[in-house]
């Protein structure tokens, strides 16, 4: 399992990972509507993409996200080459990383590397590369 390396392009808006809502009259917390139904459609995709058992979370993972987002059509790509605005960059690979439970690996605890790039582009999508790093013994 050395050598393996995935990547898949979702053609998907990037959704920013909620914040769990306490509901008051119950006494409860709950996920909120958007990101149940953002990662339910990841979900989809990957399963129709990853092939075989989800990955072991003793194998050590590289992952490199690229969320492409829409440019507003008030901002120039002069003024604001990047999307430096929110949601934040790291809210949106949260949603990614729970995503992969189960479909592609075990848990996300097994990611040891991470590399997230937001980017603005013409067509939204989240590109994910996944890399299994080598279980060499290091010194």
């Amino acid at each position: 399992m050395d050598s393996l390396e995935w990547e898949i392009l979702i053609p998907a808006e990037p959704v920013a990972k909620g914040r769990p809502r306490a509901d008051r009259r119950h006494g409860r917390m709950y996920t909120p509507k958007a990101t149940r139904l953002a990662e339910k459609e990841l979900r989809c995709h990957l399963e129709g993409a990853w092939k075989g058992s989800p990955i072991s979370k003793e194998v050590p993972l590289s992952v490199s996200v690229t969320f492409y987002i829409k440019r507003p059509k008030s901002v120039s790509v002069k003024k604001r080459p990047h999307p430096t605005t929110k949601p934040d960059v790291d809210n949106y690979l949260k949603l990614v990383l729970d995503s992969l439970n189960g479909i592609v690996i075990e848990d996300d605890s097994a990611i040891v590397d991470v590399h997230a790039h937001k980017r603005y582009s013409t067509v939204p999508s989240v590109h994910l590369h996944l890399k299994v790093l080598s279980t060499a013994p290091q010194d």
